[in-house]
Formats: C-alpha cells, sequence, structure tokens
C-alpha cells in the first residue's frame, strides 16, 4: 500500500464522461487516498459497484425475457433456458464495458478490465445471437407443421444454419480488432489468394447450389419417400451441404447436395396412388366355375373398400404355371403413407384367403404329381358348382365376396 495524490494519478476525463467521473470522485471522497495494484480505492469501490449493476441488469432481462418467450416457445424449455442464459450475459457485459471508462483506469489494468469486459461482451453477444437462432428455428419450425406447404420445413433447417453461419461471421468481425488482428490486410491476403480458395471451396460451393436447387426446383420435401443413388429412405432434412436420408434400417445417409443437380430423385411421397400386383396361384384342380367365382369375388372385396382406386382394378386369369393357375391382381391403393398401403394390403389379402376357403378354392404351391390310371371321381367336385354357368360362378363368387366385404370402411 502507498498513498497517493488522487487527482494527480487519474487523468482528465473526456467530456461525456466528465459529470458521472466529478460525482464517483465526490461520492467517494470519504474513502483513504490509497492505491493497490496502482488502482485507487474509489477505483475499487467503482469497479465492485459496477460488476454488480451488470448483474442486476442480467437479472432482470432474464425476468422479463421469461415471461415473453415462455408465451412464443411454449414447450421447447431447453432452448428457452439457454436463450435467456446468453442474453443475460451479453447485457451482463454491455452494462460493463460502458460503465467501466468512467472509472478511468490505465495501462495494464485498463487493458484488463475494460478490454476483457468488451470481448466478453461480444462473445456473450454472439453466444446470445447463436441461441437466438435455434429459438426462432423452433418457432419457425412449429409454425411450419400447422402448415399444409412442405416449402417451410426445408426453408426453415436451411435458414437456421445460414443465419448461424451469419451471427459467427459478425461474432469473428467485431472480436478480431479486440485481440489486435488487423481485418483489412487478412480480406487483401483472402483477394490474392481468391483463386486458389475458389478451387479449395469448390465442392462447398457445389452442395451450397445443390440445396438453392432443392429449395427452387422442390424435387422432394422433408418428410417424402425418395430414391436417389441406391438410397432408399425417408428425407429427414436438409442442410446447406448434404440432405439427410432415413433409411428403412434406421441408418441416416447423408449425401451431397452437389450430386441432387445431376442424380434421378424417384419421389414414392409424390405418387397419387400405391401400386398393388399379385399372383394368385391356384391348383390345378379348380374348375374354370371356381376360377370365374374366385375372379369375381376377388374384385368385388377391392370395390368394396374405401381406400382403393375404382378405375383401374384387373383381377384375370392370367398364366399357366408349372404348378399352378397363375391369377394377376392388378390394383391401387388410395391412401397417404406407407403404413396405410400396407394395413390395406393385410386386411385385402386376408379377405381373399376367407373367400377362398368359402369357395372351396385352394392355393397350389410347388410340387409334382404322378398320375397313373387315375379316373375322376364324380364327388370329387365341389356340389356348389355342379352344372353352373360361368355367369352363375360369377354371382357366387361376387356374393361370397359381400359376406366376406366390410374391411377397410
Amino acid at each position: 500500500m502507498q498513498s497517493t495524490d488522487q487527482t494527480s494519478d487519474i487523468p482528465a476525463p473526456a467530456a461525456d464522461e466528465a459529470f458521472s467521473f466529478v460525482f464517483l470522485q465526490d461520492w467517494l471522497s470519504w474513502l483513504p487516498d490509497t492505491t493497490f495494484l496502482n488502482v485507487a480505492a474509489w477505483q475499487w469501490v467503482g469497479l465492485a459497484l459496477v460488476v454488480f449493476l451488470g448483474l442486476v441488469g442480467q437479472l432482470l432481462i432474464k425476468s422479463l425475457l421469461d415471461r415473453v418467450l415462455g408465451k412464443l416457445l411454449g414447450g421447447e424449455v431447453e432452448i428457452q433456458r439457454k436463450l435467456i442464459s446468453a442474453v443475460g450475459l451479453a447485457v451482463a457485459g454491455f452494462v460493463w464495458s460502458r460503465l467501466l471508462p468512467f472509472l478511468s483506469f490505465e495501462g495494464t489494468v485498463l487493458q484488463v478490465f475494460e478490454g476483457g469486459a468488451r470481448v466478453f461482451m461480444v462473445l456473450a453477444g454472439t453466444l446470445a445471437g447463436f441461441r437466438g437462432v435455434d429459438a426462432l428455428g423452433a418457432w419457425a419450425t412449429k409454425k411450419a407443421g400447422s402448415t399444409e406447404s412442405s416449402l417451410d420445413d426445408i426453408l426453415v433447417p436451411l435458414g437456421r444454419k445460414t443465419l448461424k453461419v451469419l451471427v459467427i461471421a459478425m461474432g469473428a468481425v467485431n472480436l478480431a480488432p479486440l485481440l489486435g488482428l488487423h481485418i483489412t490486410p487478412l480480406l487483401g491476403a483472402l483477394g490474392v489468394g481468391g483463386i486458389g480458395f475458389a478451387f479449395a471451396a469448390q465442392n462447398t460451393l457445389e452442395n451450397l447450389f445443390g440445396s438453392v436447387t432443392v429449395v427452387l426446383d422442390r424435387p422432394f420435401s422433408v418428410g417424402d419417400w425418395i430414391q436417389i443413388d441406391g438410397v432408399d429412405g425417408s428425407v429427414e432434412e436438409v442442410g446447406l451441404r448434404s440432405t439427410r436420408v432415413r433409411t428403412f434400417y434406421n441408418s441416416l445417409v447423408s449425401i451431397p447436395n452437389a450430386k441432387l443437380t445431376t442424380a434421378i430423385v424417384d419421389n414414392y411421397g409424390e405418387r397419387n396412388y400405391r401400386r398393388f400386383k399379385a399372383n394368385l396361384g391356384l391348383r390345378y384342380e379348380s374348375t374354370p366355375e371356381q376360377i370365374e367365382a374366385f375372379c369375381s369375388g376377388v374384385k368385388a372385396l377391392v370395390m368394396d373398400r374405401v381406400d382403393t382406386r375404382k378405375d383401374v382394378c384387373y383381377v384375370e386369369l392370367n398364366t399357366f404355371g408349372d404348378s399352378s393357375l397363375n391369377v394377376l391382381l392388378y390394383m391401387f391403393f388410395d391412401c397417404e403413407t406407407w403404413a396405410d398401403e400396407l394395413r390395406g394390403r393385410h386386411e385385402l389379402m386376408l379377405d381373399i384367403l376367407r373367400l377362398a376357403q368359402g369357395l372351396g378354392v385352394e392355393f397350389a404351391f410347388p410340387t409334382q404329381t404322378l398320375h397313373v390310371g387315375e379316373q375322376a371321381v364324380a364327388g370329387d367336385r365341389p356340389s356348389a358348382f355342379e352344372a353352373i354357368t360361368d355367369a352363375a360362378a360369377k354371382q357366387l363368387g361376387t356374393a361370397k365376396a359381400k359376406e366376406i366385404g366390410g374391411r377397410g370402411t
């Protein structure tokens, strides 16, 4: 500790700081004229007061934002907490950086306190901007989910990542002078090495243009089932560099956006109808009347469902197979999701099995049968098909289908 003349050690303040400077001196005139680490006692007290005011400002802004963001973000508690904390730090840094000059620090102390406060303010402000983009993205995602358009589902994550890059860039530009780095020579060096930088960033630029192509051309939307370059799955996110696809093995595949400008994209999510094609193999023992009844019944089952396309449906005896009479079923489901399609197939196939049992029709499986002197037995033919015409067989099959019908309604 050493005594010194307070007025001689402290330089004259600037015009805009004169009032506050004189006020602090007068208000703290009761303190002893001593210094510690070349800082006067009144400056230490003033430093404590500045720190206290910064903390008060932090608490006030946290209380205010907690009420405002609680209504905007709803259930996003973690994002809200991080944003409020970051903004509170930024406000505290702003208060410290604005009030510390009134304490008239000098030399190393000036660099440590005032310089540190400015660096802290820039870092906290950058963090607050980063968290703010997350909060804005969460709010926009919630709004996008309530709209019918799928374009905003792509734009929201793309815009969020773009804003984050801008926030980091602005933070770096503001932080560089405080750390003694000069931006102008750096920009000049980038200008000289622009060609090399362009070659190095070629892939990045291609991916960026690819993401723009996805937004403008819209070959798919988030949630669509697509197939591209051997990858089959659901689009989960479109980023600045790549598009992420969740496969049906639950793995996550990243496809560079540059490929999207030239690759063939098969978008199953844009289908109006979902095709179902099957060969129903019947045993060769089946009579023509049974086949007519079966085909008519299967078609009636398809027509009775509410989730099928009514103008395109074919149920016809198609080929003579090695071990079966093959009936072609060709129809379309009118549903939005793959899960609905699977459910529809399940119900329709069960109804076809019930129809076959009701008509006495059996499905074939690969077998080889040796017939030696075998004669047809009169009782082998189902009694329902004795002396029946094709028209009557069709009516019988339709009637059986009506008994089974009602599925998918």
